[in-house]
């Protein structure tokens, strides 16, 4: 499962910023996807709750902000 390999390198992350900072708690992880970035919501919340444990987030929330997908025109500069 895709998924879970990213859940395992970002809860990893979340542990070296933890560490990094002196420890502590960690109350809420939050993520932004859109609709290229090749994960299922579900399936990214599931892998979260099964493996929290394992790093320094065995208490944390888990938020999943879903962004848009935006362009930008090369020739005018245009966003849409």
């Amino acid at each position: 499962m895709h998924e879970d390999s990213l859940v395992r390198s970002l809860l990893k992350q979340v542990g070296e910023i933890v560490a990094d900072r002196g420890g502590g708690r960690v109350v809420e992880v939050c993520v932004e996807a859109g609709p290229l970035s090749g994960i299922e919501s579900a399936l990214f919340m599931e892998a979260f709750w099964r493996h929290r444990e394992e790093y320094t987030a065995g208490e944390a929330e888990l938020r999943i902000d879903t962004v848009g997908l935006s362009c930008r025109c090369l020739n005018c500069h245009a966003a849409y």
